[in-house]
């Protein structure tokens, strides 16, 4: 009975062995020859070192994790290098990849840089190629760029009512608001975003400062001269007149240092270098979306009949800090909202021994209570 139970579980392991090993990858292989790799191409406006790329391109896989999609990346590293020479360098690069290599599926813009360029080149390097855009700031080109009916995609929708709301929340006594903008096509996209919220808000004076104007002691002096009854938005401010290029945290710091009012932010990245923080877009999920459209694309869907998304992905963010240093209470931060640098709570702070122990503690003392109720008995 012994031997011939041992030869049945032999002859059943022999037939599972025998369908995840062969029948199961033969059919995957067989699955791969029916629907073969697409290839997706991500033109990048700026550099991997450039702090939003990261977050985008993590939004992108994200989309892409469960299909069978070959993502290359190219990057024109216009935060750096905003020059035509550039641009040219980038297009001759760029055409001779695209001539020694398979032709994309669909291509991925994103920011301004890349959507310029893409519609540029449109008939010479992606001529009946699907183009996806994200993360535009200029809102107009978006939607012009929408109309073409190889191209869609998603704007980079900057939350500046909410963060202008609950900067009038926490300064009650401004009556200025100032942002703080550069001359990059990032810039520009930017101002223009900013003057369209002058009319929600008429007993408030609007202006800015182009840091592409001054130079950095220029642009530093500039900003001692904002007035305590300010609200100061940083929107961009990646270049100065002298064509100096500046990192997000650089330029916050820069920011911070020169002004005696809080300086809110509807971008991510500089909440931890003085700003106070605001509403802001989510990189991640803009990459996310865009990446789904895509998706949706090499599904058969018409680029045409996909509307382009004004719309995006927001949280708000504030430094506990910087709330505390102008004096706002916690408790006029929205719901929900993030707040970095915060103390932690004793509780928060020991939480992962503080649950075992508690629960040790419990064991023991109905131990105790049994051996009490026993001893009474």
């Amino acid at each position: 009975f012994y031997e011939k139970s041992c030869e049945d579980v032999a002859a059943v392991l022999s037939i599972l062995i025998y369908y995840f090993f062969f029948y199961r990858s033969e059919s995957f292989l067989s699955g791969r020859e029916c629907s073969p790799a697409k290839h997706v191409l991500f033109i990048s406006s700026y550099s991997e070192s450039f702090e939003t790329v990261a977050l985008q391109k993590e939004g992108i896989r994200q989309a892409f994790q469960n299909s069978s999609i070959q993502l290359d990346i190219e990057y024109m590293d216009t935060k750096r290098f905003d020059t035509e020479e550039n641009k040219n360098l980038f297009y001759q690069n760029l055409r001779y990849k695209l001539r020694n290599a398979k032709k994309y599926d669909v291509i991925l813009l994103g920011d301004d840089a890349a959507l310029e360029f893409g519609e540029a080149h449109q008939k010479e390097l992606f001529k009946d190629i699907p183009m996806v855009f994200f993360c535009i700031n200029d809102i107009e080109h978006a939607e012009k760029a929408g109309k073409n009916s190889y191209i869609t995609g998603a704007v980079e929708e900057f939350y500046l009512k909410d963060t202008i709301d609950i900067a009038v929340k926490f300064q009650p006594e401004a009556k200025k608001i100032i942002a703080v903008y550069d001359g990059t096509l990032t810039g520009q996209g930017d101002e223009k975003q900013f003057y369209q919220m002058e009319e929600n808000y008429p007993e408030y004076e609007f202006s800015g400062i182009n840091s592409s104007r001054y130079t950095w002691d220029e642009l530093g002096k500039e900003l001692e001269k904002i007035p305590k009854d300010s609200i100061v938005i940083y929107m961009s401010c990646f270049q100065d007149k002298e064509g100096n290029q500046y990192t997000i945290p650089e330029s916050a710091r820069y920011i911070v240092r020169h002004t005696h009012v809080p300086v809110y932010r509807v971008s991510s990245g500089g909440v931890e270098e003085g700003l106070i923080g605001g509403k802001m877009v989510s990189y991640e999920k803009s990459g996310f979306v865009a990446a789904s459209m895509a998706m949706e694309i090499l599904e058969g869907e018409s680029p045409a009949d996909i509307p382009v998304v004004l719309e995006g992905e927001s949280q708000y963010y504030f430094d506990y800090r910087a709330l505390k240093k102008y004096g706002i209470s916690i408790s006029l931060v929205p719901g929900g909202a993030v707040i970095t640098g915060m103390p932690q709570t004793f509780f928060e702070k020991y939480k992962k021994i503080m649950i075992p122990v508690s629960v040790l503690i419990s064991v023991f003392l109905c131990v105790l209570l049994a051996a009490v109720r026993d001893s009474l008995r």
